[in-house]
């Protein structure tokens, strides 16, 4: 019996929800990230992502710049953000370059509550929508009458999980129409097993299941290990942490490749904010010897020069290499 003849058959309601094999699309985006866009192919649309680490390892940023990327090519590019932690600083995000009035913004503190609003969120046709974060949602098991429980009130095994569960069955049902990307944030935490401890994030199976990729990101707090940069303040020069390195891994990945790592430098503070795209096309750029690196020496555009910011500075001041350059990047990585 040909495909026709089976679709025939069906019910009219029933025809129209399903669809050939053949005709299914997974429609991707870019991350800030190049790096992360090489590794992952890229977010997708209709799908749920899981960003997850330490404190201070860049999770909110990448969103909030790849929402910003998505809004410069889409005037009308929207998303929801449910903000849990009631950290989104609208100051901060515009210098990521975010347009705030193409962001609605919830504080929901519970499962039920970012349930409810991301769901309405989705139907009402944003095209992106974060909870940030999952760790700080409460189950409304845990409150009576509106107040909080006492601890003994809070043990209810399992029940983070399945609250977990239930949100994220509900946000892909409500998405069946809009296909918006929704990423969940997680903090990072320590997980016992055979092998010893490691980082795990919220959620447990449901978020496991859920997720098409699991991104776990991490950076070094220790003010050693900060990148250091000119602040300038009342006129004077000083020398400051500015930023840091992330390390990124792919964990899992059922849009495409799994296992992927990789780098790129943040900043918090000084004269740019946010993912250095432009040290990171250095980084990716040796990875693929289009400039050559030995040592902390690059021979770049036929100079020799020491260290990546001597490299950066250079592409910043030659805009028509550094666009051929990332080009070369982007037709490997992209």
């Amino acid at each position: 019996m040909s495909i026709e003849d089976v679709l025939a058959k069906l019910d009219k309601k029933t025809a129209a929800r399903v669809q050939k094999a053949s005709e299914v699309k997974m429609v991707r985006h870019p991350y800030k990230s190049l790096g992360l866009t090489a590794e992952t192919g890229g977010w997708v649309e209709g799908h749920v992502h899981l960003l997850y680490g330490p404190k201070s390892s860049g999770k909110s940023t990448q969103i909030y710049q790849t929402i910003a990327d998505r809004q410069e090519a889409d005037p009308e590019f929207t998303a929801g953000v449910i903000d849990a932690e009631g950290t989104y600083d609208p100051d901060f995000t515009a210098k990521l370059g975010v347009d705030n009035d193409r962001v609605l913004i919830s504080h929901s503190k519970s499962f039920e509550q970012a349930q409810n609003v991301g769901v309405e969120f989705l139907q009402a046709g944003v095209r992106l929508l974060v909870v940030d974060s999952i760790s700080v949602l409460i189950p409304m098991g845990f409150l009576d009458d509106g107040d909080l429980k006492g601890a003994d009130g809070m043990k209810q095994l399992g029940l983070r999980a399945k609250s977990t569960g239930i949100m994220l069955n509900s946000l892909s049902y409500a998405n069946q129409e809009t296909h918006a990307g929704i990423f969940i944030v997680s903090h990072g935490k320590l997980k016992l097993n055979a092998m010893g401890a490691s980082l795990s994030y919220d959620g447990g199976t449901a978020m496991e299941h859920s997720a098409t990729q699991i991104i776990r990101l991490t950076a070094s707090a220790s003010a050693r290990q900060q990148i250091e940069g000119d602040v300038y303040q009342n006129g004077q020069v000083f020398k400051k942490p500015i930023g840091r390195e992330v390390n990124f891994f792919v964990e899992k990945n059922k849009a495409g490749a799994a296992s992927g790592v990789g780098e790129y430098n943040m900043y918090y503070a000084g004269n740019f904010m946010g993912i250095d795209t432009v040290s990171e096309t250095v980084k990716l750029a040796s990875k693929y010897n289009f400039i050559e690196k030995g040592g902390a020496w690059f021979t770049v555009n036929g100079r020799k020069m020491q260290g990546e910011k001597a490299v950066v500075d250079y592409l910043n001041s030659d805009l028509d290499y550094f666009e051929d350059l990332q080009s070369k990047v982007l037709s490997v990585v992209g």
